[in-house]
């Protein structure tokens, strides 16, 4: 078993040699896009970690990425951060679009249920039944609207 993961590792270092820093970026954040698809509701501190081992078992690093080439690892290196901006980006622009219909969500939810005080804990719950991981400043700035 691990004889097969080292002969893995060693066919996937002439490949990731050849990939560009534009084409590791690209080749990271698509597979963990696709594959972990709670990311989309909101940078997840819990769940990018495990993104981002299961892209390294992807490629065939799991086990001795620590024993890549220096630029090898540089490069790795540089696109998880690009990932993680990337997520964060994605996800802010979403909150941008969908803030006042989050909003409006919001009151006809607690209209419903006859609460006529608003409270950050309660948005919060609300984004937690929803399962999206907002900032805080969206919190704010629905109570506000409110």
């Amino acid at each position: 078993m691990w004889r097969d993961r080292e002969i893995e590792f060693h066919k996937s270092i002439p490949i990731l040699k050849k990939y560009t820093q534009e084409e590791m970026n690209s080749v990271m954040f698509n597979y963990i896009w696709e594959h972990f698809p709670l990311l989309q509701k909101g940078f997840d501190r819990k769940i990018y970690p495990k993104a981002r081992d299961s892209f390294f078992g992807h490629i065939g690093i799991a086990y001795y990425r620590y024993q890549l080439p220096q630029k090898v690892q540089d490069k790795i290196n540089i696109a998880d951060d690009y990932v993680k901006n990337e997520i964060i980006n994605r996800f802010k622009k979403l909150e941008i679009e969908s803030i006042d219909k989050w909003a409006i969500q919001y009151k006809q939810s607690m209209d419903e249920l006859g609460v006529k005080k608003y409270t950050k804990s309660s948005i919060k719950g609300f984004f937690d039944e929803l399962g999206l991981k907002v900032s805080s400043i969206v919190i704010d700035t629905i109570k506000s609207k409110l």
